[in-house]
């Protein structure tokens, strides 16, 4: 099986699970009682580690109050680069810079790159 199908397989698996527990998506934001407990919730359905859920977290935080996951390594590598401090903010633009541009070492040709305390090429 090609891992396309898996995964879409996965998450169709995990949306009717989702369902099934809570009655919508929504309905997991509403059940917990905290940021942690959240994330524990979201962390029990099958195939859905931690960085699935820092990822989903991450891009729903301003939306859902409990949305708040600790910014991940990456975003803080970057932060640190750039010297930003409130990384929570801009988290999902530190984590698209460093895969764009840092990852690939094209310091060049990077929109933040005169701000860069770290070169990478």
């Amino acid at each position: 099986m090609r891992h396309d199908f898996s995964t879409a397989t996965n998450l169709l698996d995990v949306l009717k699970s989702l369902l099934e527990k809570f009655g919508s998506i929504d309905g997991v934001h509403e059940k917990a009682g905290s940021p942690e407990h959240l994330e524990e919730l979201l962390a029990e359905f099958r195939g859905i580690g931690p960085a699935g859920v820092n990822i989903f977290l991450r891009e729903l935080r301003g939306v859902w109050s409990k949305a708040d996951p600790e910014p991940s390594k990456l975003a803080v590598e970057t932060a640190r680069r750039l010297r930003v401090k409130r990384i929570k903010e801009v988290e999902s633009q530190l984590v698209r810079l460093n895969l764009e541009y840092c990852k690939r070492k094209a310091c060049s040709t990077c929109p933040m790159s005169q701000a860069c305390s770290k070169k990478l090429s």
